[in-house]
């Protein structure tokens, strides 16, 4: 009661600018860029984040490892609103209707693009600039990210890790001789891979649409504004690309967060929303809304 909330839209890499000029400012969204250390100095905020370990509030319903990310120099700097992952929306009626299974295993979604380009279909289709990279991402992040040698040589600049990558980029080049995988096809599709590629993944003549959760999120609230889907909507769902042998590569990290303005003139209110935020019945609410 009695508390007015108001948004306005800033961009990540003006941050502490729009900080230090604005300092009615209690709560604002970071990415990870935003609180570790940056060439970038107006992208950079950690000065400016309140440590919300010190703070009641209830963190039980988030993912441990989410907090850990989010912990910064041993100060919890930011609260996640949700994962990002890099995989792809299936259009589980077409697979149905040409009498396929969403594929568990990499011998079974070539089979299963085989199958799908014989019948005329351009099987995997994405923004050029996310058909591979969002992809093949979580492969590449297990390997290095399950092997302490290779996580150290990353730190450290070392790029012969890169070496240890070629099976990652071995299956890539598979997919795209094979032709489930069309640089022309990719390159009618906007370079954010959001709205427009939302909306032509709608027309339901796209089996796999590579994409990450962040644009999987404005999904839901854009099947009303095409005709097609209208007309003949469909189910999909979004999975993991299963690049693996024996089933799919799976890597997640934290999407953007709120923080709180250590310097800011209502931290006991903007904690206590951080709090009632955090429920388990808000985040599944924010879930629900962003599809």
């Amino acid at each position: 009661p009695n508390v007015s909330i108001n948004y306005e839209q800033n961009g990540a890499n003006d941050l502490s600018d729009y900080l230090a000029n604005n300092d009615y400012v209690d709560i604002f969204m970071t990415s990870d860029g935003n609180v570790r250390a940056s060439d970038n100095e107006g992208m950079y905020v950690f000065d400016d984040c309140l440590d919300l370990s010190k703070e009641e509030i209830d963190t039980s319903a988030i993912d441990p490892e989410l907090l850990e990310t989010c912990t910064v120099d041993g100060r919890l700097v930011r609260i996640p609103l949700a994962k990002t992952m890099c995989g792809m929306v299936v259009n589980e009626t077409l697979l149905e209707k040409e009498g396929l299974e969403i594929p568990q295993t990499y011998e079974e979604f070539l089979s299963t693009c085989e199958t799908l380009k014989s019948k005329g279909y351009t099987p995997i289709q994405s923004s050029k600039f996310h058909a591979s990279s969002d992809m093949i991402l979580p492969m590449a992040m297990s390997i290095i990210g399950n092997d302490k040698t290779l996580t150290q040589k990353v730190n450290d600049n070392d790029t012969s890790y890169a070496d240890s990558l070629k099976p990652v980029y071995d299956k890539l080049e598979e997919l795209i001789e094979k032709g489930y995988v069309s640089s022309e096809v990719n390159a009618t599709y906007p370079d954010d891979n959001y709205d427009q590629a939302i909306l032509k993944f709608f027309e339901g003549d796209v089996p796999f649409w590579i994409a990450n959760t962040e644009s999987v999120s404005g999904m839901k609230k854009r099947e009303s504004k095409s005709e097609s889907f209208s007309a003949n909507p469909f189910d999909y769902k979004f999975v993991n690309v299963p690049l693996g042998d024996n089933g799919v590569y799976d890597y997640e990290e934290p999407w953007y967060g709120f923080s709180v303005n250590q310097n800011g003139e209502q931290i006991d209110y903007a904690v206590e929303f951080i709090n009632f935020l955090m429920q388990e019945e808000e985040l599944n609410k924010l879930a629900e809304v962003k599809g």
